[in-house]
Order: C-alpha cells, then sequence, then structure tokens
C-alpha cells in the first residue's frame, strides 16, 4: 500500500500520546519503514534509554473503509445467494472476515496477541518476538523494541540459493 503522509500519521502519535512525540521519542525517522493497508510502521529513538523501537500507526479513517468494504461484500455474497437459488446465508462469510478484520485495528490487543505469541514460543530459539512497550501503545498506535531481522520471503530466497534455486525455478513453472 501506497504510504500516508507522515504529517498524519504524527498527529495520530500525537492524539494516542496526549502530546508531542517528541516529548517521548528523541528522533522519529521522516519516511516510513513499511506501509500496509492497515497502518504503517516508523523507526523512533525513545528519550528515556534511547532504545530503537518500530511505532505503528494506524491510516486515517481506516475503520470507515473497512465497514463499507465489509457492506458492499455482505450485499454482493446476498446477490450471489439469490442469483444461484443456494440456501446457505453467503453473509457469514463476510462476517468472519470482518471480524478478523476489526480485531486487526486494536493494536492494544495486537500487543497482547504478540505477548502471549512470545511466552508460547520463548524455547524456540529461532523464534524472537519484540517485545511491546504497553505504555506507549494504543488502539491506534502500537510501539515494540525494534529488532533488525530477515523477512519470510528472504529467508525463501536464501534456501533457493542454498538448494540451487530449484524452488525459483519451480515457482516460474521452468
Amino acid at each position: 500500500a501506497k504510504p500516508f503522509p507522515s504529517a498524519l500519521a504524527l498527529e495520530i502519535m500525537r492524539a494516542e500520546l496526549g502530546g508531542d512525540p517528541l516529548a517521548v521519542f528523541e528522533s522519529i525517522d521522516e519516511e516510513p519503514v513499511a506501509a500496509a493497508s492497515l497502518g504503517q510502521v516508523y523507526r523512533a529513538r525513545l528519550r528515556d534509554g534511547g532504545n530503537q523501537v518500530a511505532v505503528k500507526v494506524q491510516r486515517p479513517n481506516v475503520l470507515g473503509r473497512i465497514a463499507v468494504d465489509i457492506y458492499v461484500l455482505r450485499a454482493a455474497l446476498q446477490l450471489v445467494k439469490q442469483v444461484s437459488g443456494m440456501s446457505r446465508d453467503l453473509r457469514l462469510i463476510a462476517d468472519e472476515v470482518g471480524v478478523g478484520l476489526f480485531s486487526e485495528l486494536n493494536y492494544e490487543s495486537e500487543a497482547r496477541n504478540a505477548e502471549a505469541f512470545a511466552e508460547a514460543h520463548k524455547n524456540l530459539g529461532y523464534v524472537t518476538v519484540p517485545k511491546p512497550l504497553m505504555e506507549l501503545t494504543s488502539e491506534r498506535m502500537l510501539t515494540m523494541e525494534w529488532i533488525e531481522g530477515a523477512s519470510p520471503a528472504s529467508l525463501f530466497l536464501e534456501m533457493d540459493g542454498a538448494e540451487g534455486g530449484r524452488h525459483g525455478a519451480a515457482a516460474e513453472g521452468v
């Protein structure tokens, strides 16, 4: 997804923190390191201790957009049901999608899920979960420790290299 303006992200941080983000963060990168449909992530440095953190900020008006999308999906599925003569209520599919999407919009819940995931996988040395900073997390802003790492996609590329590109050739139909 295309990033939304950083000025808007700073306004959201200000609203969620109840004041100037630079009172909490020594620095915040001007541009996001990642952007997605629900939000974007900035690298920042805490004033207290100087640790680097990831600050995920929810995209403005995303709740309303998702609500409209779910409404349209429900209407389309109702039309499919009527045209096809199905007896099943396909709108239940849209309802389940909606429940999942709306749960993704609560970053406090996401932080608690990250803590639970970390606890459940603490004995796996190859799994590292960034620690949420709950005092700097709200419904629309998630702050976690910054961890340098590899994306899952890059891990597959490494496997391809180690196995002579076999996976890539299969994916390309070679």
